[in-house]
């Protein structure tokens, strides 16, 4: 029936996009994938996870004042411009990459609860 190939139609664009929509909050397949050092998506164990795992997804990336207050001018410019990368990447694919300030666990979990997200996917970090 046409309602039935509608629904099938949308299944199918949620799947192809992996990115945050309107309607985001209302699935409990809804998850936030934070970057923090790893800015990439080729081969991203947590996006990679999230993908499979979420209906939607919101990139998020939490600029911490405790890092930026040490880190020089020259490494805060890189880190932007990575970010810019990353975003650029997340849009090819129908979504965008949030950034936010704050204490990243504290922003984390409140991004995570206003979009009703049931997970947040992140990488582990080798350097700590």
């Amino acid at each position: 029936s046409k309602r039935t190939n509608k629904k099938k139609a949308n299944v199918r664009r949620k799947k192809a996009n992996h990115g945050r929509k309107p309607n985001m909050g209302r699935n409990s397949d809804d998850a936030v994938v934070w970057f923090r050092r790893d800015l990439r998506l080729a081969d991203n164990p947590a996006w990679s996870a999230a993908s499979q795992a979420a209906d939607q997804i919101l990139a998020l990336f939490v600029l911490d004042p405790a890092v930026l207050a040490t880190a020089g001018p020259l490494r805060r410019d890189l880190l932007l411009a990575h970010l810019g990368a990353l975003d650029a990447r997340l849009r090819e694919r129908g979504a965008a990459l949030l950034v936010r300030t704050g204490d990243p666990i504290q922003v984390v979990a409140q991004v995570a609860r206003a979009v009703g997200a049931a997970t947040v996917h992140v990488n582990g970090d080798v350097s700590e």
